[in-house]
């Protein structure tokens, strides 16, 4: 049974006392709210600035040779790119009809299934709150938090949405549908993104709509408000993106703050990437330098000479001063930073008495011999001699070169 048109007014122009912040004026019940696939697509743009943001991070980090990753980067980006100018492209098919809310019922859908409209008159509806829950979505799990729902009965749900066909639910079925079974009631969440709207801001125009035309008398009945800390984050993420200038002005933020993460993300990479190096390790790489007859020591009496392996009897110790350095060879549209060691090494000697040895290890372009194809490049890290000015900077501090 619908409310007469005094309670309409009514509560369209007074607050309501069930747990959402709804203000005078707020919700015109009366207006009929039409929602398309170009709000389902605007409701999704964080997703879809996420791919366009990570493709564009894959692109630009990946080396020029490395050509599969970063055709996967360029596909997600344009991809993330496309989801983003699609509401504003002017196709017929941002204007089909997803969900409208109109005094006489809640009519949502499931696109591309059997139940491709779906009407549930505000008397079906038992409940409206919010629930939070992990549910896979077309080949994923995702993660809902306080997302607003209604409680329809369990025979409305068996009759008029749940199908047992996975060929009638269709690809989106997942995405739309997520009941929570409560008694004889079952609980439909309706996700935010799908309407382009807040959490609060959806629940909000769905619960003005059931207290004014609902004769369930449950929608009569006061709630008492929300607290703790989520629902404090709900009313600031609301307040936040209430108008589109904030929403533009939260994005102009983000960008602000994501730009020089962006240009300095290689640095970051080759931080994450920097090698931690054992003892035998640096005396394998100090090894590939005395079997070429190329690593500057200082002996003491002798000054700076290049030992030689059969000049040494072992290694006693040694250590590396790690570093990330700019790669100018590299550089593109972004710069490139490559990780260095500058080491030391003390060996003892086979004439008796001890050498002081330094070397650097550097990242490398090779190329790796293939059966079939041309050669496949990589990066090593690898050990050279420093420069002389480095070596005698290093061994010779103290005097005795």
């Amino acid at each position: 049974m619908m409310a007469d048109a005094t309670s309409k007014r009514r509560y369209a122009s007074t607050s309501s006392k069930a747990g959402v912040a709804v203000r005078p004026g707020d919700v015109d019940v009366n207006r009929v709210l039409t929602f398309t696939l170009a709000d389902t697509a605007r409701g999704n743009r964080g997703l879809a600035i996420m791919m366009a943001v990570l493709g564009g991070f894959v692109f630009i980090v990946t080396e020029g040779h490395e050509w599969e990753p970063k055709l996967a980067g360029a596909v997600l980006f344009c991809f993330g790119v496309f989801m983003l100018a699609w509401p504003h492209l002017g196709s017929k098919r941002t204007a089909q009809v997803t969900a409208q809310f109109s005094p006489e019922a809640l009519i949502t859908g499931i696109p591309l299934s059997a139940r491709d409209r779906v009407v549930i008159p505000w008397d079906e509806i038992s409940e409206v709150t919010q629930v939070s829950f992990m549910r896979r979505v077309v080949t994923k799990y995702g993660t809902y938090v306080r997302e607003p729902a209604i409680a329809v009965s369990r025979g409305f749900y068996d009759r008029e949405i749940h199908l047992d066909s996975e060929s009638a639910r269709g690809l989106f079925w997942h995405h739309h549908v997520h009941p929570h079974p409560d008694g004889e009631r079952v609980r439909l969440v309706l996700t935010h993104d799908a309407f382009a709207m807040s959490r609060g801001r959806l629940r909000a125009e769905i619960e003005a709509r059931w207290r004014a035309f609902s004769g369930n008398p449950a929608a009569k009945a006061a709630s008492p408000p929300e607290r703790g800390p989520l629902a404090l984050m709900d009313r600031v993420f609301d307040e936040a993106t209430a108008t589109p200038a904030r929403r533009n002005a939260g994005m102009a933020v983000l960008v602000a703050l994501a730009l020089p993460l962006v240009y300095y993300s290689h640095y970051l990479w080759a931080r994450m990437s920097m090698a931690n190096l054992n003892p035998a390790q640096l005396e394998s790489y100090a090894g590939d330098l005395l079997g070429k007859a190329l690593l500057p020591a200082r002996v003491e009496g002798r000054g700076l000479v290049a030992l030689k392996r059969e000049d040494v009897s072992a290694m006693r110790d040694a250590s590396c001063q790690r570093s990330i350095r700019r790669d100018p060879a590299r550089d593109g549209l972004f710069p490139r930073y490559t990780q260095h060691h500058a080491c030391r090494a003390t060996f003892d000697l086979k004439i008796g008495g001890q050498a002081e040895a330094a070397f650097d290890l550097v990242m490398r372009q090779f190329y790796q011999e293939l059966y079939e194809g041309p050669p496949e490049p990589y990066l090593a890290l690898t050990s050279e001699p420093p420069p002389l000015a480095d070596v005698k900077a290093r061994l010779c501090g103290g005097g005795g070169c």
